[in-house]
């Protein structure tokens, strides 16, 4: 396959009878505008929360500003420093756990904006029940308290990346939809895949189903 270098494809990977399944999220790179944006999301089949897909979700941390009205009430961070083009070849600074007591989003925001920190995960929880999980540079899971919380919350977070609207209710959960400016989202691969909610029979009966 012939890819254009303004093109980078994020892989999501399940283990599924000891075979390891991929599936390819397509991201456009053809301008640094553009990194910065969501390229895909699923929802989890709790119907109240759902995963989204970043190019880096390590420095695409502005979508945060959507919960700066809200009180953090726990939050863990991992990080490692790193001082960009002054660091020595050689330099490797450990990773760490951040310390810092912050209570809102906006003040932690803007203790970032003032360290050179690179954030490797982190795991915010908020008062009144939400709360947002890095579990890689590529994926962020945000969890809601009822559907029309998710619904609304997402559509705010991707509003603030230019997309329009999306009626969550007609999408199929476990499934990875492609998003898109000039058309509606597209889903990737052809099977749902198992979330957290998931009880251990249901992943059983999957895994005895898929097709590999």
């Amino acid at each position: 396959m012939n890819v254009n270098q303004s093109t980078s494809f994020i892989e999501e990977i399940i283990f599924c009878n000891n075979i390891w399944l991929m599936y390819l999220c397509i991201v456009d790179n053809s301008s640094a505008m553009i990194n910065e944006y969501i390229s895909c999301f699923s929802l989890n089949s709790d119907y109240k929360s759902f995963m989204l897909t970043m190019n880096d979700a390590s420095i695409s941390l502005g979508y945060l500003m959507h919960f700066k009205y809200l009180d953090i009430s726990n939050m863990e961070v991992v990080y490692q420093k790193n001082t960009g083009s002054r660091q020595r070849s050689r330099t490797q600074y450990p990773v760490r756990r951040m310390r810092k007591k912050i209570n809102r989003t906006s003040d932690f925001l803007y203790y970032l904006s003032r360290k050179q920190y690179d954030i490797l995960l982190y795991d915010i929880r908020f008062s009144n029940g939400w709360r947002i999980k890095m579990t890689s540079n590529c994926w962020v899971s945000i969890y809601t308290n009822t559907q029309k919380e998710r619904n609304e919350l997402f559509d705010t977070i991707i509003g603030g990346f230019g997309f329009d609207k999306i009626p969550l209710d007609s999408k199929i959960p476990n499934l990875t939809y492609s998003l898109n400016y000039n058309r509606p989202p597209t889903t990737l691969g052809i099977d749902q895949v198992p979330d957290e909610f998931w009880s251990e029979d249901e992943i059983a009966e999957w895994r005895k189903n898929y097709k590999c």
